[in-house]
Parts: C-alpha cells; structure tokens; sequence
C-alpha cells in the first residue's frame, strides 16, 4: 500500500500527504508529474517532458522541481506502507491489568428502567437486545464492591504530588433519576472514600429531564456534569414519548428551562445537550433550536444501526435521517459539528506537529510503533461499564453480547480472557483493514461494527486510495475557503 497520496483542492492547490512521515506538504502539480515518469526516464528526458507538459516554467524551476522531488524520495516520501506490521499490535493480560489500574472512570447503570418509551431506544422493540423483558435496578451493596475491587488499585497507584486523584462516576440508565435513592446513597459513600483515600469524585449523569424539577437541587449542590437528552423543538422530539405514548416535550422543555433560570452559572458550565437526529428535522434545525433557547451546541447522532432487527429496517429507515451539515451550520457548531471533529482528529493523529498535551513533546517521534487494528480502545482504557443486571463491559455504547465481567459478591474479570477475545476480534477484523487507506488512522471501534452469521464485527468503512484522496481533499479545501474553521480545529489540539 502507498504511504503517500496526491491531491488537489478546487482552488487549484496541490497537497502531498505521507502517512509514514504524517506530514502534508503544499506541492507544485509539477511534482506528481516527476513522480509518475521518473522510474523510466533519465535526467535529460526527464527535464524535456516536464518542460513540454509545463511551458510556462523556465529551465531553472523544472530543475529544482526535481531537485525537490528527488529530496523527498531519498527522505522515503514515496516508499510503500507495510500495513501489516503497522497494525501487528496485540492487547495483552498486562494491557488489560495496566488500564484497570489507571481506570478513573466508572459509569454505573442504575437503573434499566425508564419513564419514557422512545421509537429509537437502543432498548426497545427495533433491536436485538436481552434488556427489554426485566427492569433492573442496582443497589449500594453492587456499588461498594465495585469501589472494593478499585480501592486497593487506588492504593497501590496513589500519585505523588499533592493533588488528589479524580475518579469520575458516572450514573446511567434507562433514566437514572427513577433510583435517585441510590445514587445519593453512592455519593455519600464517596464522600467516606474521599477522605479515607485522598480522592476526588466527580459525578456525571445522562437524563431525559422528566424528573429534573424534583432533584435538580441536588443535582446542582453535587456539581453534576448533566448531559440531557432532547431532540429540538416540538416536532423534533416527537419520537421521545411515554410509556402511555404521550409527548414528552413540554414537561421536559420546562423542567430545562427552570433549571437554565434558577441556576445560570451551574447551566452554563455543567449542561449540555444530546440530540437524536430522525426524519422530523435536520441537524440545521435541531442545532438552531437549541443553540436559541439554551446557547449550547448539541452532540447530534443518527439513530443507530447497532443491533437493529433485520425485520425492523424499513421502520428504521422511515424515522431516520442523514446527518448533513451546511456551511453555517459548520460554524456555528464549532467542535461539535462531525466536520470539525474530523478535522481535528486529523490534526492530531496524521499529522506530526500537533498534541493534546506537553507531555507528548518529550516523547512524540515519527509514528512508527506497532498499534492494534481499528480505532478501538484498550479494554477500560476509558471507562468501566456495570449494568443494573451486573454485567461489565467497556463502554455504555456497544452491543450487550461484549461482557468482559459480571458482578456478584465481587467482581470477576479475567484479563487474559478479556486480552484474547479483543484479540479474537480484532485480528478478524486485521485482514479488512489490509487495503484500507485509513487503517493507519482509524477511528471506528470494531464493537459498533455490524456482525456477520459467525458472530464477527464487519467493517463497512473501508476506503479505496481514490477515497482516501477524495477524504483529504474535502478537509483541506474546507479550510481553504473558510479559514476561520481552521482555528476552531486547531483549539482541539495545540500545534
């Protein structure tokens, strides 16, 4: 596979990217032309092709445009990509016990149950999933043992400085608020912790907002992190209805705007917003309606595909919408638009002069280290899930047949077992990614793939070099004609 691809943006600029070196240079078209005879032609004919294709440069410049090229091949610009050895990195025990004991980050589903019956929910009759029968709710006993399992891990990773270490606790749901009695008992164990290790929680919580006039004083005393789930104005929301099938957009809309009036400081840092895009509105609208009633850019989602029935595909194309983002829209939604957001992973993973933070100054070289396929995380690299039904997974947003652990009297992981099913998975997934041109950079977790008879995730994201070309094309002539956005991109990172 090439590690380089040419392109050209419709201002007429002319780009050569490397991924080995994960540097984008500004090229004269001149270049690619040298590239693509030089093999086969000496100097002399070499020189007369390139004046005859480019009357317009004199001696002198086709004579450096060669110069140039030939610097950038002997710097290896034009070598190929072992993709292979590239994504030969495998997850190991030691991987797994390494994350476990740096997790600071534990998202508890409270409760499996919910006031609200949405169209889409990822628990409902339109997917494959064995949590729609029973309504489970875990209690403080499930809670502690999950702190006994970390508490020693804390104890033996206690930093040195004299700030604490922040454990994030996160309560999920279902909604979350129909066992408020169990997250305040949660936090009141932390409480207890904080003092006895030396820690710090923080707490976050995703909700419909149904119930946030009844506890949205203790929500703002503990200093939530609040994530609500809204999907634009009337219309828009129309799919989040009740168990009876009623709308739900009036109680909801008032509880959040109660809450944007009686606590604007608490609103404006600890609140953001979580929209399901569907057939009732575009991502134009749904951004405008919020950002115009509570000055925040939503995270935006299509409706998943992740586990959907086969026999549900037609409903779900009916109430599903594309996510299109017009120019506007790009800027007005800043790092949350999906554009942005690429741009910025652009910026960090592909190219060489930018970080996330001044550590990686002191040891960022040329990528050249082996790497696990896909852009899946390490098993907990960022959180620990447990269900109100006392299993253990990854992360919230993967299909349930990915248990790494169960909960009882205790926890039980096996990190050789967990190293060797994510091993499993991602070496079938290694031979999709072969002729891939976004296999070094990937960003796809292979447990939102589609699942083939076998029970292996399929990628469906493969790009072709004519792709890839096409990809980086639109990112650079996205910043050529609107330059403002570059700045927002580059506030994801520092460069």
């Amino acid at each position: 596979m090439d590690s380089y691809a040419f392109l050209s943006t419709s201002s007429g600029n002319r780009y050569l990217y490397n991924a080995k070196h994960l540097s984008m240079i500004n090229v004269h078209p001149a270049i690619e032309f040298i590239h693509k005879l030089h093999k086969n032609n000496d100097s002399d004919s070499l020189n007369s092709m390139v004046q005859a294709e480019y009357p317009y440069l004199t001696e002198e410049e086709v004579d450096t445009y060669i110069a140039k090229y030939d610097y950038l091949l002997n710097l290896g610009f034009f070598e190929d990509m072992d993709i292979g050895s590239t994504l030969s990195g495998k997850v190991t025990t030691q991987t797994v016990e390494n994350q476990l004991n740096n997790l600071d980050h534990i998202v508890f589903q409270v409760t499996s149950d919910c006031n609200f019956s949405c169209k889409y929910c990822c628990f409902g009759e339109m997917y494959d999933d064995d949590k729609t029968q029973i309504r489970h709710y875990m209690t403080i006993e499930k809670v502690k043992q999950t702190f006994a399992y970390f508490i020693p891990r804390w104890r033996a990773n206690k930093k040195n400085n004299s700030s604490p270490r922040i454990v994030s606790v996160g309560f999920y749901g279902g909604e979350p608020l129909l066992n408020i009695s169990l997250i305040k008992e949660t936090i009141e164990y932390c409480k207890e912790l904080e003092v006895e290790l030396s820690l710090q929680f923080v707490y976050s919580m995703t909700t419909n907002g149904m119930l946030l006039d009844r506890y949205m004083d203790y929500i703002v005393e503990n200093n939530f992190s609040l994530l609500c789930s809204l999907d634009g104005d009337r219309k828009a929301d129309s799919l989040r209805v009740n168990k009876r099938g009623e709308a739900t957009f009036d109680k909801v809309f008032t509880n959040i705007r109660r809450l944007k009036r009686e606590y604007p400081e608490y609103f404006k840092e600890k609140v953001n917003f979580s929209s399901v895009l569907n057939h009732n509105a575009t991502v134009e609208e749904v951004n405008r309606f919020i950002m115009d009633e509570f000055d925040k850019a939503p995270l935006i989602s299509p409706i998943s595909e992740v586990g959907l029935k086969k026999e549900k595909f037609e409903e779900f194309t009916n109430i599903t919408n594309e996510y299109r983002e017009t120019m506007e829209v790009i800027i007005a939604r800043k790092e949350q638009s999906g554009r942005v957001k690429t741009l910025g992973g652009f910026f960090y993973y592909n190219l060489n002069n930018a970080f996330k933070h001044y550590s990686e100054l002191l040891h960022h070289t040329k990528r050249s280290e082996k790497k696990i396929p896909t852009g899946t995380c390490l098993p907990f690299y960022k959180k620990m899930y447990i269900t109100a039904d006392n299993k253990i997974f990854a992360c919230e947003r993967i299909e349930s047949k990915y248990v790494l652990g169960t909960l009882d009297d205790a926890i039980h992981l096996d990190s050789e077992a967990i190293a060797a099913e994510y091993n499993k998975y991602l070496d079938f997934v290694k031979e999709q990614c072969m002729e891939c041109y976004l296999a070094d950079t990937c960003s796809e977790c292979i447990f939102q793939f589609p699942i083939n008879k076998e029970g292996m995730p399929m990628c469906k994201y493969r790009y072709s070099k004519d792709m890839y070309q096409q990809h980086l094309s639109a990112m650079f002539e996205l910043l050529e004609t609107n330059p403002e956005i570059f700045e927002i991109a580059n506030k994801m990172v520092f460069a």
